[in-house]
């Protein structure tokens, strides 16, 4: 007859193929076979946290294990070794917790390459960043400091450009940097092991603590908690608070009213998609950093397809470095396009001649003059601006565009293109032009 551990033992090999090894970690290495006989299994489990948490989310997998192994109907208890730890709502918890110790787990990873030097400003994040670098430079000048904004667009960067900014100027200072979903993994492992003190200590014994993706709080209440009364005792010692989210504060669901006052309570400021400009100094950055460099137009037809991540960005410009370094060959506008096919989104359906056309409305020209060498001064902002919604829209190359106009230089096609950029940087009504005629291109 097989013993109660060798039954085990079975039983676990079936679970195991049916979890992810951190799950199994966590749940189920620390389980140790009481008792199995027909009817009825006793299972000796930590502590009583644990054991319920078994019983709500792990109890119909264990009986279907020991009904594999020829156990039908089996009763299972679960008896903790101690019964002093039962802290934590069963609804808390929606996945299985990694193994990991709140003693080890390395939490405060600053990414030394992340800094405000190589943060690109424009007009998206430009208060974001001087709000960032003025509480890197005087702690507690904005406390606590909200920044939100989409999925790939410098949020996490401003965090470890803050900390690392106060480690290479204050070296002794206490700094730590997280997610909230590391917090909220430390907290539940000293649940476990009853080392709620060390935990305590670890987060609040620091003078700037940063904490990244707090949106992860929702439908956490234990952690809410938690979350609240670190940032009390921290404010109330003066300590500085950076959060980092993809909403603000009063748009994060089932947030408590009372910390979602605290969270916003200080300075909120929002990160939004980059401007076509600012996603071309972010490539042209990027490629320094990597030491390599491209045409313009291979940075224009990046900027312009990919316009609301930044990671994205930054993934077309690394597969046309690795090509290059792999291959050899020089990266033409042609090249380019085929080996980001995968990866930039379609282009904008328009023709040539819809912007053709939409220009010789909105500036009252003929087509002829568009295409001749007239260069009063109506004519040639409108051939400047066609030329800059022929990069805009359907991302021509310079050679391509200077042929439609006539074989003009491609110098002259970036004179063009950046004229016609500052000019609607600079003039409101310019800008307004631009945009009315690209929208009536677009509804045709």
């Amino acid at each position: 007859m097989e013993s109660k551990k060798e039954l085990w033992e079975k039983a676990v090999e079936f679970i195991k193929a049916r979890i992810s090894e951190d799950a199994y970690n966590t749940w189920f290495a620390p389980i140790s076979p009481k008792e199995i006989f027909e009817g009825k299994a006793i299972l000796e489990v930590p502590n009583l946290f644990f054991a319920e948490w078994l019983e709500e989310y792990y109890s119909p997998l264990i009986k279907e294990a020991f009904k594999f192994i020829g156990f039908n109907d089996l009763e299972i208890n679960y008896k903790p070794k101690d019964d002093g730890i039962s802290l934590l709502e069963k609804n808390t918890l929606p996945f299985p917790v990694k193994e990991s110790s709140p003693t080890t787990r390395r939490t405060d990873q600053l990414n030394p390459r992340y800094t405000f030097e190589n943060f690109v400003v424009g007009e998206s994040n430009r208060f974001a960043c001087a709000a960032a670098r003025r509480v890197a430079e005087d702690l507690g000048s904005f406390n606590p400091l909200f920044i939100y904004g989409g999925v790939g667009l410098g949020k996490t960067h401003l965090l470890h450009a803050i900390g690392n900014f106060r480690r290479n100027k204050f070296p002794e200072e206490a700094i730590y940097l997280t997610s909230c979903e590391n917090f909220f993994l430390d907290f539940i492992q000293s649940l476990q092991e009853g080392k709620t003190l060390l935990f305590k200590t670890k987060y609040r014994q620091v003078s700037l603590l940063l904490l990244d993706d707090i949106h992860y709080l929702i439908g956490k209440e234990r952690l809410q908690e938690e979350i609240f009364h670190t940032f009390n005792h921290l404010q109330n010692l003066g300590k500085q608070i950076v959060f980092t989210s993809d909403r603000p504060p009063r748009e994060i669901p089932t947030l408590e009213e009372r910390l979602a006052s605290r969270l916003g309570s200080g300075l909120v400021c929002d990160i939004g998609p980059p401007d076509l400009e600012t996603r071309i100094a972010i490539l042209k950055k990027k490629a320094e950093q990597e030491n390599c460099s491209f045409s313009p137009e291979i940075y224009y037809l990046i900027a312009e397809r990919i316009k609301t991540n930044i990671r994205d960005l930054e993934s077309a410009l690394i597969r046309l470095i690795a090509y290059r370094s792999i291959i050899g060959d020089n990266i033409t506008i042609k090249t380019a396009q085929e080996v980001l096919a995968g990866l930039l989104p379609p282009k904008e359906e328009c023709r040539g001649d819809d912007i053709i056309q939409e220009i010789i409305n909105e500036f009252s020209i003929s087509k002829k003059e568009l295409f001749s060498n007239v260069r009063t001064k109506r004519v040639a902002l409108a051939r400047q601006v066609a030329m800059y919604l022929f990069r805009r829209i359907l991302c021509l190359s310079l050679k391509e565009i200077g042929s439609i106009f006539g074989g003009k230089d491609h110098t002259t096609v970036i004179h063009a293109c950046e004229k016609i950029e500052k000019m609607a940087k600079e003039s409101p009504e310019i800008a307004e032009k631009i945009e009315r005629i690209i929208a009536r291109i677009k509804s045709r």
